[in-house]
């Protein structure tokens, strides 16, 4: 039975109990559950699953609500005006030369390092 001519989820035995005091029915029980979730999820992913109706426009909706006007005004009026330009900040100060993270030996290495390598 395909996952199209049942309704989602309804088919799966869920466990009504933790099997406590029923002599270990417990994991059969859960496992079982498990095995047809994991089986309606595989065959949720090799199916494809179909396609949904097309969803409306916003403004679909915004004339559903009112708008009166064409698709090009109703964006149009989306825009708001332009804002104030917000004052200048303060200027930074001059910021200090970064440490080197390797000795000049260091460098000379991985740059043989590559030369071995073909590449550079």
């Amino acid at each position: 039975m395909s996952h199209k001519d049942r309704e989602p989820l309804k088919h799966i035995q869920i466990p009504k109990t933790l099997g406590i005091g029923e002599g270990g029915k417990t994991l059969p029980s859960l496992y079982d559950y498990f095995k047809q979730v994991d089986d309606l999820i595989d065959d949720l992913k090799t199916s494809g699953g179909q396609k949904g109706d097309d969803g409306k426009s916003a403004y679909e909706i915004a004339v559903e609500h009112g708008f009166e006007g064409t698709e090009e005004e109703w964006l149009e009026s989306l825009k708001g005006t332009d804002g104030k330009n917000g004052t200048d900040g303060t200027d930074g100060t001059d910021g200090k030369d970064a440490e080197p993270q390797f000795t000049q030996e260091q460098v000379e290495a991985l740059l043989g390092l590559i030369d071995e390598g073909g590449e550079g």
